[in-house]
């Protein structure tokens, strides 16, 4: 099997523009995003030490995902590449509180993309893959690094989201993590690279999830994507969103029935009756209210 290689444009300073351009691009339909800001550590391009965060493209072959962001604890530049399983930069820099609070150990080297939206529709989604080279020698330790999707609601919209991580595992409660999904462990959903098959650095990775929440059409939401190191600086992580996949249910159709049909299209008060049916292009999932 031919893999292509992945193109990337990195992303250096953390400027508001650049959030908001990496916000920007995930959007595809029914959702507007505003008040983008990266969190942690951003790359200095004057540095000359790479960067951790940007836009990657022709990533169909290695990731499932076209094109879209990617955030890393490492330096995305290495990615083209597997180059072994020990790919580690160390950019000297702090976590995340929300990420160490959640997985109960240190983070380190972390950096999030942070927006808030509002959903025209009752539910949202998005695409991604989650990519580390603590694959596979470090599942189920303590260097079990993560990421996260955190929802906060803004608004009273009845579900009160408060740093609620939306990246599970299909069907369940679960979070998406090294321990959570690897070569013995929900296995369906995981990808091995140790071999180096796959022209990307990851020795693992998820294959293309979705990640979604129900939420009240018009209210205000923030999401927060974030990613660190846990328990020590070595060994890259990453995580990929595609482009345009971020979206909310709208209405896909609105169709019109009137009685008698002899009418046509005109309703005439007292003389005539309308129906009226809306449909949902993407209704929300069972058990969301």
């Amino acid at each position: 099997i031919a893999f292509a290689q992945i193109g990337l444009q990195p992303l250096y300073f953390g400027t508001t523009a650049e959030a908001l351009q990496l916000a920007e691009k995930l959007v595809g339909s029914g959702v507007t995003v505003s008040n983008a800001t990266f969190t942690g550590t951003i790359s200095n391009a004057g540095t000359g030490q790479g960067a951790n965060c940007g836009l990657f493209s022709n990533g169909n072959s290695s990731l499932g995902l076209s094109a879209g962001i990617v955030l890393s604890s490492g330096n995305i530049a290495d990615l083209p590449v597997n180059n072994g399983g020990s790919n580690s930069k160390d950019w000297s820099a702090g976590g995340d509180v929300t990420l160490t609070a959640v997985v109960g150990a240190q983070t380190y080297d972390a950096i999030g993309l942070q927006f808030d939206f509002i959903p025209d529709g009752n539910y949202i989604s998005f695409r991604y893959v989650w990519g580390s080279d603590e694959y596979n020698e470090y599942v189920g330790s303590n260097f079990n690094d993560a990421f996260a999707f955190y929802l906060t609601s803004l608004d009273l919209d009845g579900y009160g989201y408060n740093n609620k991580n939306i990246a599970l595992i299909p069907g369940t409660s679960s979070v998406v993590s090294i321990n959570n999904v690897n070569k013995t462990t929900n296995s369906s959903y995981y990808r091995d690279n140790e071999s180096g098959a796959i022209s990307i650095e990851p020795d693992g990775m998820t294959i293309a999830l979705n990640a979604s929440a129900a939420v009240k059409a018009c209210s205000r939401y923030r999401l927060k994507i974030v990613i660190g190191d846990v328990a020590d600086h070595s060994l890259d992580s990453w995580v990929f969103i595609e482009e345009k996949s971020f979206n909310s249910s709208t209405l896909s159709n609105v169709s019109l029935t009137f009685n008698p049909i002899s009418a046509g299209t005109n309703a005439v008060e007292g003389c005539n009756t309308i129906s009226c049916r809306f449909t949902l292009g993407a209704p929300a999932e069972a058990g969301g209210r």
